[in-house]
């Protein structure tokens, strides 16, 4: 067992007790030595994978990121962990997904900055063949207005040019059920008053829900494009919702959203979560 296994097994039991309020005051101390070395590590992990890559940049404030500028002169880049970079499609394609989650974006609304982040397969485009879909991940701030947003999602079906549009909202509602949303429009066809209504109010009480846009891409033809908002009481890390994704698999679009990487929480509920799925695999093809 080399030294990164030791310093990971420490951080996942530490973080095991932790949820049980068993960390003793001890192991609690070997934690937070091992925060300053986990940190560094991250962050030189990042100016590694950018040494030779002219633009490219580690982050400074948000250890682990490397910042890739989408054109000269300006604030459109590309914020990805360092473990995508070797694997993250060409300039010109970031491009065009960046110009797509401008036209699929919601909470950049009452004065709130974009925080729109980009997962799944299409950050490891040098790695697959195909692309099924474009995976979005969108964080909104609970004081964003839901009527704002709703006006925002039928301005989209309206004016963009974007073939089709499903919006799925899931609320949990008392009892355990949940109550759902689901209004597909063609483009561009217009939300009725009820259905604008139905969705505000949902929005209202939500805490996640999902756009579904039918667009053509250069690379991938025509395809779905699915924004999956999660609506958060700040701090984002401290709300229960920020469970429902992972830092590590999405890149920020723009310069705000970045979620830390490299704290021990962070690690720990990211590597548990893919313990879990790996779980589920058969064992004959894990």
């Amino acid at each position: 067992m080399n030294r990164a296994q030791e310093v990971l097994i420490h951080i996942l039991e530490y973080q095991r007790l932790r949820s049980h309020g068993a960390a003793s005051e001890q192991l609690q101390r070997e934690a937070e030595k091992l925060e300053p070395i986990v940190e560094e590590f991250w962050r030189q992990s990042a100016e590694l994978h950018s040494w030779g890559r002219p633009g490219w940049k580690a982050d400074e404030e948000y250890p682990g990121y490397i910042r890739i500028p989408l054109a000269e002169n300006s604030d459109s880049v590309i914020c990805m962990p360092f473990h995508l970079a070797p694997a993250n499609p060409d300039l010109e394609i970031l491009r065009e997904i960046l110009k797509l989650a401008s036209k699929i974006v919601v909470g950049k609304v009452a004065g709130q900055p974009a925080t729109i982040c980009v997962s799944g397969s299409a950050l490891i485009l040098k790695d697959v063949i195909n692309v099924s879909d474009l995976d979005f991940c969108e964080y909104i701030p609970a004081t964003v207005p839901p009527s704002a947003m709703a006006r925002v999602i039928a301005d989209q079906v309206r004016t963009n040019d974007l073939r089709h549009c499903a919006a799925f909202v899931r609320v949990n509602a008392p009892g355990g059920r949940d109550e759902l949303c689901f209004i597909s429009l063609m483009p561009p066809a217009a939300f009725t008053p009820k259905q604008l209504e139905k969705l505000v109010k949902l929005l209202e009480h939500s805490k996640n829900g999902q756009l579904f846009h039918l667009t053509e891409t250069s690379f991938a033809g025509i395809t779905e494009a699915t924004n999956w908002l999660i609506i958060y009481q700040a701090p984002l890390e401290k709300d229960p919702v920020s469970a429902l994704s992972f830092a590590h698999q999405e890149a920020a679009l723009g310069i705000y959203g970045r979620r830390p990487l490299h704290t021990l929480e962070a690690i720990a509920t990211y590597v548990n979560f893919l313990r879990s799925e790996i779980e589920k695999t058969p064992p004959a093809i894990r």
